[in-house]
């Protein structure tokens, strides 16, 4: 049985992570609206794909391949968007291994 190509566009993902399986979430931004000086977005989930993690290290992998092969462009593409990156970043809180 031969499947038809399927293409989503997505604001963003998100990832879970786990020993043998993973789950990949795309989504799109619907809403963007301002609380207290806050924005606060709404996101709509568009797809959620469950898969072997191991298969997902080697997607990861070669999505780094690729990036480092293209570096030029994504360096022009990191600087124009410096600002949003610095806060995105800011608000990355990494929880530190148990055996540690």
């Amino acid at each position: 049985m031969k499947a038809d190509n399927l293409e989503i566009y997505a604001d963003g993902a998100g990832l879970m992570v786990g020993p043998t399986i993973s789950k990949l979430s795309f989504y799109s931004v619907v809403d963007i609206s301002e609380n207290n000086g806050e924005k606060e977005t709404e996101k709509e989930l568009k797809v959620q794909i469950a898969i072997p993690t191991l298969t997902l290290l080697k997607l990861c992998a070669g999505f780094l391949t690729q990036v480092k092969t293209d570096e030029k462009g994504i360096v022009d593409t990191i600087d124009s968007h410096k600002e949003e990156i610095i806060k995105t970043l800011a608000n990355v809180t990494l929880k530190e291994s148990e055996e540690e």
